[in-house]
């Protein structure tokens, strides 16, 4: 009997040891920081700081994005660069300020003989009862100035190249999204009508253009959902 409980003492003491040696990797002052690639004939990108490869492990592919990936706060010297064949070219870099418990989003627009680059600090808080949130990023290659509906809803007007809207409270509900330079032709993309689900919040991109590169990549607005717990 005696020998029974010394063993169960054991196995217990070897089983906490070993509950103590899993590390959390997040570091404890964390800055939690999104990637999108909306830069036109990019290809796979990646966005790195001197410690971590923000967009995680794998590339982003052209309209894609990453969730959130975690970094010690503090000011970052990021270098989005582009990986082919195992080579890597640089495309752009920029210095931000990451503060710990806050979310930010690196958004890399243009064309890849023009990029742009700019980081949002986004506001997650949650949205009123019955209500999503929604923002606008212009990251077209072109200089346009867009107005934004939400359905009949206007969201935003003059919204320009590099930039974007701040998150606006919606009713939840199906809606179709439309952006439109009304000073030039040919600058409209509508994103189908879908659900934006209550208590969610949303980003809604439009890449591409409707000049020299609009046969490969015609304006295009596409949407991701800014979920902190990814």
């Amino acid at each position: 009997m005696k020998r029974r409980y010394a063993l169960l003492v054991c196995l217990l003491t070897t089983l906490a040891i070993g509950c103590n040696k899993t590390k959390d990797t997040t570091p404890a002052n964390a800055a939690h920081v999104m990637f999108v690639n909306g830069c036109t004939a990019t290809g796979n990108i990646y966005v790195a700081d001197s410690l971590k490869t923000l967009s995680g492990p794998y590339p982003v592919a052209f309209d894609t994005t990453v969730g959130y990936q975690s970094l010690a706060a503090g000011t970052e010297a990021m270098l989005v660069y582009i990986s082919s064949f195992g080579n890597s070219r640089p495309l752009q870099a920029a210095t931000a300020t990451f503060y710990a418990n806050d979310y930010y989003s690196v958004f890399v627009g243009g064309t890849i003989t023009k990029p742009s680059f700019f980081v949002t600090s986004d506001d997650l808080s949650a949205p009123a009862q019955g209500m999503a949130k929604i923002r606008f990023v212009n990251l077209s290659s072109d200089t346009l100035s867009e107005t934004v509906t939400v359905g009949s809803n206007l969201l935003a007007v003059h919204v320009g190249p590099a930039s974007c809207t701040p998150f606006n409270s919606v009713i939840a509900g199906k809606y179709a999204i439309t952006s439109n330079d009304p000073d030039k032709i040919n600058s409209s993309d509508t994103l189908l009508a879908r659900m934006y689900v209550a208590d969610s919040i949303y980003t809604v991109v439009l890449t591409g253009s409707r000049g020299g590169d609009s046969i490969a990549y015609p304006l295009h607005l596409s949407f991701f959902l800014n979920d902190p717990n990814k």
